[in-house]
C-alpha cells in the first residue's frame, strides 16, 4: 500500500497541477459545489454496513448477500434521487450549469453499489496489494483523461469524466479480483445484526462529512465560486499529505486492531507505534508546506492562484492537529464503541459550526480557513481526552508518540523561514529548490535518532523478512 500511495501521490500531483493550469478557478468551484453534495450522498449509499462486516469477528454468506442487495439498492435511490434534485440545488447556488453536473455524476453511485462487497472481502483477506494496484491504475487512467479532456475544452466536464472513469475501473477491478458473486437472497435478520454496530457509525460519519464541508458550502452560497475554487485549491493542496499518509494506514490498521481490541495493552502499543510513524511523516509536510506556501502555489499552479496562499498556511496549521486526530477513529471502531464516536462528533460540531460561520460571514477565505484552524486549537486536545480510555492513553503516552516530531517539524519550519528570508533576491523556482531540500536535511538530522525512526526501521525490515504473495482464499471469518 505504501509503495502504491507513493506512485499515486507523484500522479495525483501531477495531475492537479495539470488540470489546475488547464481549467479556471470558477470550473474548479464549480465542481466543488457539485461535490459538496455528491460526497454526502456517498456517504448515504452503504451506510456502514461495510465496515460492519470488516469488524465482525465472523460473517456468513446471508450478511454478505444482503449488504450487497442494500448497497445496491441505495445506490439506484441516490442516482434517482441526486437526479431529481439537481434543478433545486443548483438553485440554491444560483448556477444552473450544476444541473447536468449533477444528474451525469450521479450514475457513479449505482457504480459503486455493484463492487462494495467485493471490496470488504479484500480487506478482510488482507490482500492490499490487489486494492493498492486497482487504485493506481484507476488514479492513472482518469487522471489521463481528464487531462485530455481539459485540453480540448471541456471545462468542469473532464473533472466528473475523472470521476466517473475512476468508479467504473475500480468497480469492475474489484469483481474481477474476488471470485464472491451475490445470491438472490435477502435476510431481514442479517440487516439487523449489522445495523447494530453501522447505524451509529453512519450518523457519525455525516455528522463528520458536514464537519469538513460546511465551510465549501458556504463559500460556495456566500463567496461565489471563484471563491470556492481558490480554497478548495489550498484545502486540497493540504488534504494530500494527509489522506495518502493516514488514509492508506487506515485501511490497514483499524481492521487490524480490531483483531486485537480484546487485549488493551496490545492495542495501545500498536496504535502509538502507528501514530508516532505517522507524525514522523506527516507534521513535516504540513510545516514546510505552511512556510513555503507562497513560492509552492506560484511555481506548481500559477500566480493566477495567488489568492489561495493565505488560506493554505491556515489549513496547513490544522492539518498539523487533525492528522494525529484523525486515527482516533480507529480505537473507536476496532473496539465497536461507535455510540461514543457519534458522542464525540456532536462536541465536535458545537465548536466547529460556528466557527466556519462566522468565518464565512467575515466574506473573505483566509478567515474561513482563520476560524477553521483556530477551532482545530480547541478540539485536537479534547479529542484525545475523549478518545484515550479506549486503549487505556495517558498524556503521557500521547506527548511522548507527538512531541518528538512536531518539535523537529517545527525546527525545521524556523530554519526554512530564517532561509528564505536571505534568499529575497532569487526566484520563486530557485528559492524552493533550496528551500525543500535543505528542510529535508535538517529534519533527517533531528529525527534520525527518533523512537518514531526507530519504528519506521522495524516495520521496513519485518516487510522485507516477512513478504510473501497473498493467498486468496474463502474471506477470513466466512462461516458456510
Amino acid at each position: 500500500m505504501a509503495l502504491a500511495q507513493l506512485i499515486s501521490q507523484f500522479a495525483r500531483i501531477g495531475f492537479m497541477v495539470a488540470l489546475a493550469r488547464l481549467l479556471s478557478p470558477e470550473e474548479f468551484g464549480l465542481w466543488g459545489m457539485a461535490l459538496v453534495f455528491t460526497g454526502f450522498a456517498s456517504l448515504l449509499g452503504d451506510i456502514g454496513l461495510g465496515a460492519a462486516l470488516i469488524q465482525r469477528a465472523t460473517i456468513e454468506p446471508r450478511h454478505l448477500d444482503t449488504v450487497f442487495w442494500m448497497n445496491l439498492g441505495m445506490g439506484l435511490l441516490l442516482t434517482v434521487s441526486l437526479m431529481a434534485g439537481a434543478v433545486p440545488l443548483s438553485s440554491m447556488y444560483s448556477a444552473p450549469q450544476l444541473v447536468p453536473l449533477l444528474t451525469v455524476t450521479s450514475l457513479e453511485f449505482v457504480i459503486k453499489g455493484f463492487s462494495g462487497v467485493h471490496r470488504v472481502l479484500l480487506i478482510r483477506d488482507m490482500n492490499y496489494r490487489t486494492l493498492a494496484v486497482q487504485e493506481t491504475v484507476a488514479l492513472v487512467i482518469a487522471g489521463t483523461v481528464a487531462c485530455l479532456m481539459a485540453a480540448t475544452g471541456w471545462g468542469t466536464w473532464s473533472l466528473v469524466g475523472q470521476s466517473l472513469i475512476t468508479a467504473i475501473v475500480i468497480a469492475v477491478w474489484m469483481m474481477i479480483a474476488h471470485p464472491w458473486r451475490p445470491t438472490c437472497r435477502f435476510d431481514t435478520s442479517s440487516l439487523k445484526e449489522l445495523l447494530h454496530f453501522s447505524l451509529h457509525l453512519q450518523a457519525f460519519n455525516l455528522l463528520n462529512y458536514w464537519l469538513r464541508n460546511l465551510d465549501k458550502f458556504l463559500i460556495g452560497r456566500w463567496l461565489g465560486e471563484a471563491s470556492l475554487g481558490f480554497y478548495n485549491r489550498a484545502y486540497t493542496t493540504m488534504l494530500l499529505p494527509q489522506s495518502q499518509i493516514t488514509g492508506t494506514l487506515e485501511r490497514v490498521m483499524w481492521p487490524a486492531l480490531a483483531r486485537c481490541a480484546h487485549d488493551t495493552i496490545r492495542l495501545r502499543d500498536a496504535y502509538l507505534r502507528t501514530l508516532r510513524i505517522i507524525c514522523l511523516m506527516s507534521f513535516p509536510f504540513m510545516i514546510g508546506l505552511a512556510v513555503t506556501a507562497r513560492d509552492f502555489v506560484t511555481v506548481v499552479f500559477g500566480a493566477a492562484w495567488a489568492p489561495s496562499v493565505a488560506p493554505l498556511q491556515w489549513l496547513c496549521i490544522a492539518g498539523f492537529l487533525q492528522t494525529p486526530m484523525s486515527t482516533l477513529g480507529w480505537l473507536y471502531l476496532a473496539s465497536g464503541r461507535t455510540k461514543r464516536m457519534l458522542v464525540w462528533s456532536v462536541i465536535a460540531a458545537c465548536i466547529t459550526i460556528p466557527a466556519m460561520i462566522i468565518g464565512a460571514l467575515s466574506g473573505s477565505i483566509e478567515q474561513v480557513a482563520l476560524w477553521y484552524a483556530g477551532s482545530s486549537v480547541i478540539i485536537a486536545p479534547l479529542a484525545f481526552i475523549v478518545a484515550a480510555p479506549l486503549a487505556a492513553l495517558s498524556f503521557r503516552h500521547i506527548a511522548s508518540a507527538l512531541a518528538g516530531s512536531a518539535a523537529a517539524a517545527l525546527m525545521m519550519g524556523a530554519v526554512i523561514v530564517f532561509a528564505a528570508f536571505h534568499l529575497t533576491g532569487l526566484n520563486a523556482p530557485v528559492r524552493l529548490a533550496i528551500l525543500i531540500p535543505s528542510g529535508m536535511l535538517v529534519y533527517f538530522a533531528l529525527v534520525v535518532k527518533s523512537k518514531a525512526a526507530a519504528d519506521v526501521w522495524h516495520v521496513a525490515m519485518t516487510f522485507k523478512k516477512n513478504r510473501s504473495p497473498p493467498i486468496v482464499n474463502e474471506p477470513a471469518g466466512v462461516t458456510p
